[in-house]
């Protein structure tokens, strides 16, 4: 073979990789919109995790069937925290640095307060779900929020309690976590500008089994009702203990309590704890139930709080993407979140306001019968 002819098949086999490249960029696959999703997929928390993944995967799965953004299909790449900010912040890299997206989903206070000032100096949109901190309200314009202000639930449940209850004395427990320690603080001050006392408020480290010691000392008290600030698995474990230590006591709580977490680790125990929420799952709104009957055809299941925050923020994001050239000039969908007021979301209306927040309509709730019900 003379070096003529082996040149030309060389030429050749180049030219039809280089058009095998370029037909593929311009491939629907190509045109893929990439967006991030941090989510606590296995560890104490992955049920958070899943719940969400399972109601952002609904929407992308609409989302597309309807025509993407503008044409383009939309993919989420999914990466596991395990609830922990150093892992998060690693898969923060490999999205933005690998994967190319300028929108990434958060959960976990610690995980969204801890990627926030990166994200803000890259000009990344860090979008939580669910988070419960106060301080992610103040960490900067690209990070958002869709869930109940962890303020207006503490003012919600310290006025039902007093008011409605006629109770004027708690005990407190508290997970040591930004969004623990926040939410306890937003609850004693409501409580007792009303007029309440906190008789003792312990505090212990997040993931912990065993808090019999910390229910003896408030059984030594005699106070008959306990504010928990705390994870779901950790409340059921703290409300069978306290029947095992025959405390006969009142729990109250935050939205974390609907969780299929709480009636796993609690058993019987988690029954008649009362706890705000944005959530009614017996809801006859026609965006709800539509929501509902398809994530009970995809999953076989019912839908939860977590699932559908999750399904209306990845479909608020497509509607602002939907607005600029580029979808990823994370800048331009910035300022189109912001102008997003009264979405009919699966959740209820929903409006950012200049923190990136967004207000929830609240209600009383409570476990009966192993079901999350209203009170």
């Amino acid at each position: 073979m003379t070096k003529k002819i082996i040149w030309g098949i060389v030429i050749v086999v180049a030219i039809l990789l280089i058009a095998g490249f370029l037909a593929n960029i311009n491939t629907p696959e190509g045109k893929t919109i990439k967006i991030g999703a941090i989510f606590p997929l296995t560890g104490k928390e992955a049920s958070v995790g899943e719940s969400q993944k399972n109601g952002m995967d609904l929407a992308v799965t609409e989302i597309n069937k309807t025509g993407g953004i503008n044409g383009q299909p939309i993919k989420v790449i999914y990466e596991d925290s395990v609830s922990e900010t150093a892992k998060a912040v690693s898969a923060y890299q490999k999205l933005t640095r690998i994967d190319g997206a300028t929108a990434i989903f958060t959960s976990l206070s610690g995980v969204t307060l801890g990627i926030a000032p990166i994200a803000e100096k890259d000009k990344v949109l860090n979008l939580n779900i669910g988070g419960a901190a106060a301080t992610i309200s103040s960490m900067g314009d690209y990070t958002f929020r869709h869930s109940a202000l962890p303020q207006d639930e503490s003012k919600a449940l310290a006025t039902f309690v007093y008011n409605n209850m006629k109770i004027n004395e708690v005990a407190m427990l508290v997970v040591k976590t930004e969004s623990g320690i926040s939410a306890s603080n937003e609850f004693r001050k409501f409580y007792e500008a009303l007029g309440g006392k906190i008789s003792i408020s312990e505090s212990y480290e997040k993931g912990a089994t065993d808090y019999k010691t910390l229910l003896l000392k408030i059984k030594a008290l005699k106070t008959k009702n306990i504010a928990t600030i705390s994870y779901a698995a950790e409340m059921g474990i703290q409300f069978k203990q306290a029947k095992e230590l025959d405390m006969d006591v009142q729990w109250f709580t935050a939205f974390t309590a609907e969780d299929p977490q709480t009636i796993v680790s609690g058993g019987e125990a988690a029954n008649g704890v009362i706890y705000t929420h944005y959530y009614d799952a017996h809801s006859t709104d026609l965006n709800f139930t539509q929501y509902k009957n398809s994530y009970r055809t995809a999953y076989k299941a019912d839908p939860g709080p977590y699932s559908a925050l999750s399904y209306d923020f990845i479909n608020i994001l497509a509607s602002a993407m939907r607005q600029c050239q580029n979808p990823y000039d994370s800048t331009c969908v910035k300022n189109e979140l912001y102008k997003i007021q009264n979405y009919s979301g699966v959740t209820g209306k929903i409006s950012f306001d200049s923190n990136g927040d967004t207000n929830k309509g609240l209600i009383i709730k409570t476990i009966k019968n192993g079901e999350f019900v209203k009170y």
